[in-house]
Parts: C-alpha cells; structure tokens; sequence
C-alpha cells in the first residue's frame, strides 16, 4: 500500500521549510503544482517532492488540484497544503485505518494552531484522503470538493478523528490576512457571476466581509445564500447562525433570536445557537431560560463530519463560562464556583482563575 501526497503551491518557502521534511518521509511519493512562485519555492520542493510540475495560475484552485492528482502513482491519496502539518502519530494511525479497508474516501479533522504548535480551539472535516484511480476529482474553483465519476460530492461514511491535521496558515498578521480575503473576495464574485443561485459561493463571499467586518455586505450576501439554499444540508443552519453573531453584536436581539429558534428546529450546528440564545437571554436578564439553554448547549457532542469551521469553545468553554455567570448573577456562588472550574479545564486564563479563587473564599 503507497500514499501519495498532493499539494499545490504559490510563493510557500516559509511554510514549505516547516512542513515539508516531515511530509515527505510520511508518504512514498510527493507530487507538487507550482501554480507560479517567484521566491524559493520551487527549489525547496525539488530538495523532497518526488514530482514538482509548473501550471499557470488562472485563479482556479480545483484545476491545480486535479492536476496534481494526474501524476500520483499511490493506492492512496491525500491532499495537503504547504501550511498543513501531520504528526508522526497520526500518521501511523492513517496508515493503520487505509490498510485493507474497503472504503473510498474518508474525513479528517482540521485543527486551526499557531505555526508550529499542534493544539488548536477552532477546527472543521475535509475529505482529505481518498483512494486513487477511482475516478475522483476536484470541482469548485474556490473551497474545492471531491467529486465523483457522477459529479456528486463525496460525502464519506468515515472520519479519523484520531488523525489530526495541524493548519497553520490563518494565523498569520493582520495585512497578510487583509490580502488573502480580498483575493478570495475577487474570485467568489467571479464565481457568482458564473453560478448567481449558488448558495455556497454567497455563503463564501460573506464569510470574508464579515472576517473584514464589512458587515452589511455580509448579510447581504448570508440573506442571498440563504435564499439559494435549499437542498442544502446544515448549510441553512451555518448561515442562520453567522447572521444571528452580527445581529447580536448590532443589539438586534429579536431577529437574532428568531433565526436561532429556527436552527434548533433544523438539528444541526445547534451548540453555538444555543450559546448564541443564552447570550441574548442574558442581554434581556432572563437568568433562567439563559441556563436552560447553556446547559443544553454544554451537553452537545461534538460533530464528527461537519465541514464547516466550528469553535470548540461552543461545546466546552463557553457554556460553562455563560453558566457560571448565570448563577454569579443569581447568588448561587457554589454552582459559579463549579461552572468556572469545568470552564477552566477547557481554557486556562488568569483572570478566570482569579475569579475562581476569589469564589473559593466566599464559598464554604
């Protein structure tokens, strides 16, 4: 059994130095797309890639990818990005789940972390491992998805939760960051203009105003995915759920709680809206139905499939955090003494430390 690794690359020196001596002794073979590098990319990739092939970029991130996939050789194929790292255990984890196994694609998680750090609060599925000469391709020119002979998106039975992606490459300073959202801007408004009723696309385009903060544009364009969006899974939810955090923040609570009332109606992507419900049953001092809420929000599973970005705090952090507030508010310092604590566990903070050294006082 042979895994091929296939990346593709544009000006990736610095990423490429971190990640790809450990790549490269993973797999059995290397493929990477230079899509147009003048730094040291290029050289870098000769020094570990089994095949380094050049394409013109033409701001279409599945033809580069697919054409990365024309040259693997593997049994197995996973797709990689210069600024994705695996440690050595979850290799061999992956390696012990593909031997012999029937099936054609499968998940795994993505962890968002600090260059070279491996722990990450935020994180999402891709298919990022699938079997070769099945036919399987990329489509979508921004946010690519594998495709089947039939045109459907692969959607696995089976995620390795135990392989763990490391991706370093959204943490990076503000202008950096200021430059990859406006280029993704350039080419979801190209895609749209292709493909005007796709809800994904709009989903996309908003998703970067609102990392920009322009925030107008991106309920505009979240209302816009949302009325394409029919036929589209948990996409409603996500959608529902972005509009909800900037009405919040904008103080229009009603129609935020309106849409997160919906989302629990639609049973996906339920633990940030039931955060989101506590939130504003705080704002409007109803301490009761807060906890409810937050208490159901704190025994909400984390999802083993969800390709969307989700933030791990909304299962563990959050929730207590919102519930130890609860009961501070309401006098009852013994159970905000607990919710801290159980806060803790998930993210060590001073100033939440100071508060719960300061309620171990008061409580007997």
């Amino acid at each position: 059994m042979k895994i091929s690794a296939c990346m593709i690359v544009k000006n990736e020196e610095a990423n490429l130095r971190l990640t790809l001596p450990a790549l490269a002794g993973a797999v059995d073979e290397l493929i990477i797309v230079d899509t147009g590098s003048t730094d040291e990319t290029v050289a870098i990739a000769r020094q570990y890639a089994t095949t380094v092939v050049h394409q013109a970029w033409n701001g279409d991130f599945a033809r580069a990818r697919n054409e990365s996939l024309r040259h693997a050789q593997g049994d197995w194929i996973i797709w990689i990005d210069a600024d994705e790292y695996i440690e050595k255990e979850s290799w061999v984890k992956l390696k012990e789940n593909i031997k012999d196994s029937q099936e054609v694609a499968y998940y795994l998680p993505i962890y968002e972390c600090e260059p070279g750090q491996t722990q990450g609060e935020t994180m999402y599925h891709r298919v990022k491992v699938f079997k070769n000469r099945q036919g399987l391709t990329f489509i979508r020119a921004i946010n690519e998805q594998v495709q089947d002979t039939k045109g459907q998106v692969i959607i696995p039975r089976e995620s390795m939760p135990e392989v763990k992606i490391c991706h370093w490459g959204n943490k990076i300073d503000e202008q950096a960051k200021i430059t990859k959202k406006k280029r993704n801007i350039a080419l979801l408004e190209k895609a749209i203009r292709e493909n005007p009723r796709d809800a994904y696309y709009h989903y996309l385009l908003a998703n970067n105003y609102n990392e920009l903060k322009e925030y107008p544009k991106a309920l505009s364009e979240y209302q816009a995915a949302l009325e394409n969006s029919a036929g589209c899974g948990g996409l409603c939810s996500r959608i529902k759920n972005m509009m909800a955090t900037i009405l919040i923040d904008q103080n229009d609570l009603a129609q935020a709680e309106k849409l997160l009332l919906s989302v629990l109606l639609e049973e996906e992507d339920v633990a940030k809206a039931l955060v989101q419900l506590g939130i504003i049953k705080l704002k409007n001092k109803m301490f009761d139905e807060a906890a409810i809420v937050l208490e159901r929000a704190g025994r909400e599973q984390i999802p083993q499939s969800t390709t969307e970005v989700i933030s791990l705090d909304y299962y563990q952090y959050f929730p207590n955090y919102l519930l130890g507030l609860v009961w501070l508010v309401k006098g009852e310092k013994k159970k905000a003494l607990n919710a801290y604590k159980t806060a803790y566990t998930y993210k060590q903070s001073a100033g939440l430390n100071e508060i719960i050294e300061s309620l171990k006082k008061e409580v007997k």
